[in-house]
This record gives C-alpha cells, structure tokens and sequence, in this order.
C-alpha cells in the first residue's frame, strides 16, 4: 500500500513544479487571516533592503525596525530568505558543514525510514488550511517531499512530530527548494534542530529555562502554577517543537517567525514569557488544575492575535539573553549534581544492602550467643539453688558440731571424776609401827595374812584404775578431744 502511495506522488510530482508557479497556487497558500495588513511605508521600507545586495550586512537596529513596521504576506517568504542570508553574514557557519552540501532533489530523492511517520502526520498538519486539506494534493504532496528531503539530510534526528508544522509554514510562502534551503537555516544555523532529538533533553532545558523566567519575573503565577502541579510540559511543548503553529492563527505563527528569522530562539522565550504574564489574571481564577490548563490553550492563543502588534514590539525591545544563559548554566549543573547524586545513592545502595547482609549474619550470631547465655543463665541458676541448699546444710552441720562440742565436753567433764580415783588407787606403802599393831583391822595385817600372792596379783589387776585405763585404750575415738572426731564418730 505505501509503494502504492509513493508511486502516485512521484506522478503527482511531474505535474507539480508547473503548478507551483501559477498565481492561483499562491493564492491558496496565501490564504489566512494575517490579523493587521502591513503598511505602504513597511512595506517600501522592504523594497529597498531586499534591493540591495543580500550578503551586505544591515545593522541589526535597521532589521529589528524593519521588522517591528511589519512584513508584506507576498514577500514574506523573500524576506526570509534575506534575514536568514544576514545572519549567515553576521555569523558565518563552517564551510565543511555537512548541513549544507548536497541539493535538494538529491535528498528529495534519496530514501530514508521515515516515509510511514510522514504519511501520517501529513492530514494532522494545518487540516483547515485550503492548501493542505486536498489529500495527496499539491500542499500535501510539497509537505511530503521536504520533510523526507531533511530526514535524508539530517540522519540524526530524521523525522519528529512538530515538523511538519515549521514545513509547512514555510512552504506557505515559498517554493520547495528554497523552503528546504530556509528549513536548513533554521534547525542548524539557529539552533532549533535540538529541540527535535531523540531523548528531548534540550527540550527539558527549555521547560526550566521557561519555569526560571516564570519564576524571577512573575512570581505569583509561578507559585499558583507549581500549586495545581502545572510544568511547562504540558502546555509549552506544542508551542517549542512547532512555533506555535498547532494552536495558534498563522497570523499571528508567521509573525513570531518574522522575529525568530531575526534573534533566533530566544522570541520563542519571549513570546511565551509575555503571552503567559498578560493572561495571568484568568488563569490564577482558574480553581483547578483541568480549568487552568484548557485555559492556557483556548484563551492565550486568541488573546495574541488580538495583540499582535504590541506583542511583536514588546518581544523585540525584551532582552533576556543573560538570564538564559545562566539558566542554561544552572540546568547543567543541577543535572550534574543529580548524575552525582544518582552514583552516590547508587553507592549508598550497595553499601547497604552490605550492611544488611552483615546484619543477617551478626543476628545469627546473636541469636546464638542469647541461646548460650540463656543456657548459661540456668546453669546459674541451678548452681545458685545448689550453693542455697549447701549453705543451708553447712548451717545445719554447724549446729550439730556445737551440740557435738558440747556433749564432747559434757563427756569430758564426766570422765575427769572417774580419772581422779585412778590416781589415788596406789599401791599402799608399810605404814609406820603403831601401837594398834595387834590390832585385828590392819590392813597389813589382812594382806600378809589372808592373801596369798597369787590372789594379791589378781587384785592388782582388776583394780579400778587399770579397768579405766584399759577403757581407754580399746575407745580413743569415743574420748577423743576433737570436736570433729566427735562428729564423725556420731
């Protein structure tokens, strides 16, 4: 289906070149309503710049004034064509610039991979716009060959929504190879193909440069838009990536690109900046975050074209290139920081997941250590009732040794009488001659009369002394004087 497609453009092509030079073709692209018609002295004041030789500078006071008069619709795409040919004098690109070899029908006729975007967005681009809305017509057809000629071009970027808005702004005014040529002019000379690449981090740039000026030069709008959460992306995005030309009147799209031809894309800043401050009124009586955005996209575009005129001459006397440049500055600085950050949180992140795995193992172990020290607590524990039940035998065992030591002592005290007569049992010595010697009671006389000396023996023997004395010998233990020995032997 699309080699079908493509089959019938190149047919269409042959046609077109013939028709592109008649006056009802630039009649139809002319058609829209370009709010307030330039002046006879505007417009002779373009007759005699466009006069002179293009690659002579003309100092910029001369263009701005120029410009701020306003621009004739018939010779508009002339004198962009011009303004881009004196900012190439005033900063001449490199003459290797790979940007600018190569013709366009080589690249018109060159293939690339992004035929099938193209296709699609070709019945989204300026769909009220007579020169647009035949399908397969001439406007399409045009858009279609300069937007694949720059996706052959610049490989790097290719084909991005929002393009084939700029494209078809500038074939509105001029032919093919010259709006190729322009096309080139704005997205390299003037730095506007880096809105359009792949990762949009230079649009993320945008949106905080945006949000900064927001912020230092009306503060309270700032603040009321930071409350309902409302960022640039959401309604600055379409105005970047296509100048304004999907929601504004290309009245007032053709104006801003007067001025973008002339300071590039700071206007775009500018134009927000002032368009944003002057409607800030209605959008902070807005009472939520839906109301204030579909406030921004109806209310604001109406509201420039109704002040076109003063817009313009406001933009051009603005001057905010300092500011941008130092919020540019500021942006890569935070992002830096955030990169940092990032490697830092990314470090922290490793080293605690470190952490936890050497938490996970001192828990264990700790988990160990308590269970021991649970363990230990009842050895303690047994010991201590084992020490109570000692003590209290020990208390018990003392208590028997006092009553031992004192009926050791008792029995002591006991034995001392009986050892008394022991000692005065000794044999009885010859008394002394006494007149009783005759007497019948001597005890002499009994022993050496009555006793023979075998009995005397015998007496000797079981006398009283040596019966306790003979006690003693068989029981030392029962008699000891040691208390110990006393309690051992109970």
């Amino acid at each position: 289906m699309e080699q079908i497609l493509l089959n019938r453009m190149e047919r269409e092509n042959q046609t077109l070149d013939d028709f592109q030079r008649s006056k009802l073709l630039k009649r139809l692209k002319l058609s829209y309503d370009e709010g307030s018609v330039c002046h006879q002295t505007a417009a002779a004041k373009w007759d005699q710049l466009l006069s002179r030789p293009w690659d002579v500078q003309v100092e910029m006071c001369v263009l701005r004034d120029a410009v701020k008069a306003g621009v004739p619709k018939d010779k508009r795409g002339e004198i962009w064509e011009f303004l881009a040919k004196q900012y190439s004098v005033r900063s001449p690109a490199s003459k290797d610039a790979f940007w600018k070899a190569g013709s366009y029908e080589e690249m018109r006729d060159g293939s690339c991979n992004h035929q099938h975007s193209i296709f699609i967005d070709l019945g989204r681009t300026f769909p009220r716009h007579p020169y647009f809305t035949s399908q397969f017509g001439p406007g399409q057809l045009s858009l279609f060959n300069l937007l694949k000629a720059y996706s052959v071009l610049d490989t790097d970027v290719g084909y991005c929504q929002g393009l084939s808005f700029v494209a078809g702004i500038l074939l509105m005014h001029m032919e093919e190879a010259k709006a190729f040529d322009v096309m080139r002019h704005l997205l390299f000379a003037l730095d506007l193909r880096k809105l359009y690449k792949s990762d949009m981090t230079e649009l993320q740039i945008q949106f905080y440069v945006l949000s900064r000026l927001l912020h230092d030069y009306h503060t309270p709008l700032y603040e009321f838009l930071e409350e309902l959460d409302i960022t640039p992306t959401l309604y600055a995005a379409a105005w970047f990536l296509t100048l304004f030309a999907s929601q504004f009147p290309v009245g007032f799209v053709v104006r801003v690109m007067d001025m973008i031809f002339l300071q590039g894309i700071t206007v775009c800043f500018k134009v927000m900046l002032l368009l944003l401050s002057r409607c800030k009124e209605g959008i902070m009586e807005c009472d939520g975050f839906e109301c204030a955005v579909d406030y921004i996209k109806t209310h604001v575009p109406p509201y420039a074209f109704a002040h076109m005129d003063s817009l313009v001459a406001q933009v051009l006397d603005m001057d905010i290139c300092k500011e941008l440049e130092s919020y540019v500055i500021e942006y890569n600085v935070l992002r830096e920081e955030d990169l940092s950050l990032a490697s830092v949180e990314e470090f922290e992140h490793q080293r605690a997941k470190k952490l936890e795995q050497e938490n996970k193992v001192l828990s264990k172990h700790l988990q160990e250590v308590s269970e021991q020290l649970t363990c230990a607590r009842s050895t303690i524990s047994s010991l201590e009732g084992t020490i109570h039940t000692m003590q209290m035998n020990t208390t018990e065992l003392l208590g028997l040794i006092r009553s031992l030591t004192k009926e050791n002592d008792k029995l002591k005290q006991e034995r001392t009488p009986m050892a008394t007569p022991s000692a005065q049992l000794t044999p009885l010595s010859p008394r002394e001659p006494s007149d009783h010697t005759d007497t019948d009671n001597s005890f002499e006389h009994i022993g050496s009369h009555d006793l023979t000396d075998d009995e005397a023996d015998s007496l000797a023997r079981d006398s009283p002394a040596d019966e306790l004395s003979e006690l003693r010998n068989k029981s030392p233990q029962l008699l000891s004087d040691k208390p110990e020995d006393l309690a051992v032997s109970r």
